[in-house]
């Protein structure tokens, strides 16, 4: 009988596996079509900052440089947005699972309480670290240039 109920109950990397897979699941796919939305979306605006950081350059439009940060102020709302209520959705897959686990094996849950702490950010937290070195990215001076905005949009493929 011992023998039985051991082999009931899931290791610990087998939980973490099964948390990680909920969460790949939930996960943003490059083909989902929020992601294209708001990666197009991006290119655009990185364009755009593209084309003001050259007019700034050559002297062309003395205004545009703040033209250009007042739209990365609209723009981190706009993906900071989007990033939260993706890895939310993330989060919440992965605490679902967690609570079906939870329930599923009583023995087992301190040791989720304990996966549940390593394994989750807070989605708010992931969007201000993204977002906000995207954002910080916009507005520097000549680093604007680069697309910070895209690459802060395909950085959230890799959100699991």
């Amino acid at each position: 009988m011992n023998g039985q109920a051991s082999e009931n109950v899931l290791t610990e990397k087998e939980i973490g596996v099964q948390i990680e897979e909920a969460g790949r699941k939930a996960g943003v796919g490059f083909l989902d079509i929020d992601f294209l939305l708001i990666l197009f979306f991006a290119i655009f605006i990185d364009i755009i900052d593209l084309l003001l950081a050259l007019f700034v350059f050559l002297d062309l439009f003395t205004i545009s440089w703040a033209i250009s940060a007042a739209i990365d102020v609209v723009i981190f709302a706009i993906i900071g947005g989007w990033i939260y209520w993706r890895t939310g959705k993330i989060a919440k897959s992965k605490r679902k699972k967690i609570e079906s686990l939870k329930k599923t094996i009583a023995k087992r849950g301190a040791q989720l309480e304990k996966q549940l702490a390593k394994g989750i950010k807070s989605p708010f937290r992931r969007m201000l670290a993204r977002a906000g070195l995207g954002f910080l990215g916009e507005i520097a001076w000549l680093v604007g240039i680069i697309p910070f905005w895209t690459i802060t949009v395909l950085l959230t493929l890799k959100e699991k």
